[in-house]
């Protein structure tokens, strides 16, 4: 039995995703299809558009046979963590034969080389990193330019390391050979729009330009570019008023941070070197959360790693924590939902699975159950900033749309 495992957030599911999942389904000659996806808060430290259970259904309508939630300490973080924590997921379901993932480059080959190179480390690298140090140069930058003269010398180009997809299929690789996984990883070449492509493109345009749209316009804009599925949900969400940005959580934020004491701030997930006292006095001067990223924003600090850590400040994930997941990866699988193929694949997990499979609160001991209440405590700030009820604690079930799956086709002809 081939099971090909897929990384995602469906943020949201769009024609892009559509074209990955089938693509990797014939790549891989795959029997089933797993995505594990972020939950509520992203990698890139901001809100998902709408919910998880909407954004699972989306994936499940389109062909995905189960959906498996990344946990909080992975789903919002860097690269590297993000992948450890989905790839963990992923091994740790025990059936999982291959991992698809979408890259600026298209060759697994390259790819892998740079994920060893990064991995191990070897003695000519460590030296270029100490001589690139000794020169003057910060330590990111440092093994930056020691990891760019190992490729040379491998006979790739440095270039490859500007696509954000490529770099996050490096930490996928890095990743399996962590874990000593047996999962066999193949690449799909991206098609349409870069990932932080924030224009729209046709129908491959990015999720970050759908966005765009969505938060400026309505969803009405992004029909003619998204699958039927994510179209129908997205506009149920918009008339539900269940449409979700930054701002849903901006007074939340700037409240806690102007609360909060610089030690409280210390202890937050990713702050380092000080960066509590810039953050700190940046929230006791902004009004909207705009002015709270600019203000502590540096060169050293992104507008993602800070979005990130607003985030991490909001759920009250510690660096503590932090430290410790890091370590252990996913402790438990949270079930999202699955079609009726996926049922029965279902009952073959729960034989191999090398950690529990879970759909809501449940007796974890600790350290899954301080990742559970994590999670749960995602759930219930994004609940209460929407300020509605959602669906909670009940995975979707749902078969393949017919109509998504004709609009593929349509894809395919033009």
């Amino acid at each position: 039995m081939r099971i090909v495992g897929l990384v995602t957030e469906y943020n949201p599911f769009h024609t892009g995703h559509l074209y990955h999942l089938h693509k990797s389904i014939e790549l891989t000659k795959a029997d089933f299809s797993i995505a594990v996806m972020s939950g509520y808060f992203l990698q890139r430290g901001e809100p998902a558009i709408v919910d998880k259970y909407k954004r699972a259904e989306m994936a499940l309508a389109a062909g995905i046979d189960i959906v498996f939630e990344i946990p909080f300490p992975f789903a919002s973080h860097n690269a590297g963590v993000f992948a450890f924590g989905a790839l963990s997921l992923l091994n740790s379901l025990g059936v999982v034969t291959h991992l698809c993932f979408g890259s600026e480059s298209g060759n697994i080959e390259e790819l892998q080389t740079i994920a060893k190179i990064l991995y191990h480390e070897s003695e000519n690298f460590k030296a270029d990193v100490v001589r690139f140090s000794k020169e003057g140069l910060p330590y990111p930058e440092a093994r930056l330019k020691a990891l760019n003269k190992a490729l040379e010398r491998e006979g790739l180009n440095p270039q490859i390391l500007k696509g954000s997809n490529n770099i996050l299929g490096i930490e996928y690789l890095i990743s399996l050979l962590k874990l000593d996984s047996k999962i066999e990883p193949l690449t799909i070449k991206r098609v349409g729009s870069a990932y932080l492509d924030g224009e729209i493109k046709g129908k491959f345009s990015s999720a970050t330009a759908i966005r765009k749209v969505i938060l400026e316009s309505g969803v009405s804009r992004v029909k003619d570019i998204v699958p039927p599925i994510t179209y129908k949900i997205l506009k149920e969400c918009e008339e539900r008023g269940e449409i979700v940005s930054m701002k849903n959580f901006e007074k939340e934020i700037l409240m806690l941070l102007k609360r909060l004491e610089v030690g409280e701030i210390k202890e937050i997930a990713e702050v380092k070197e000080g960066l509590e006292n810039r953050i700190k006095r940046a929230s006791l001067k902004a009004v909207t959360i705009d002015e709270l990223l600019q203000g502590i924003k540096t060169k050293r600090y992104t507008l993602t790693r800070i979005s990130r850590i607003l985030i991490h400040t909001l759920v009250g994930f510690k660096e503590r924590e932090n430290k410790l997941f890091q370590k252990t990866g996913a402790l438990y699988a949270f079930l999202l939902g699955f079609s009726s193929r996926g049922k029965e694949l279902l009952k073959e997990i729960k034989k191999r699975a090398s950690i529990p499979i879970i759909s809501g609160p449940t007796g974890l001991r600790e350290p899954a159950s301080l990742m559970l209440k994590l999670d749960l405590k995602a759930t219930r700030i994004y609940e209460a900033a929407l300020g509605k009820h959602l669906r909670l604690f009940e995975p979707v079930q749902r078969d393949p749309d017919e109509e998504t799956l004709s609009f593929l086709k349509s894809l395919s002809s033009t």
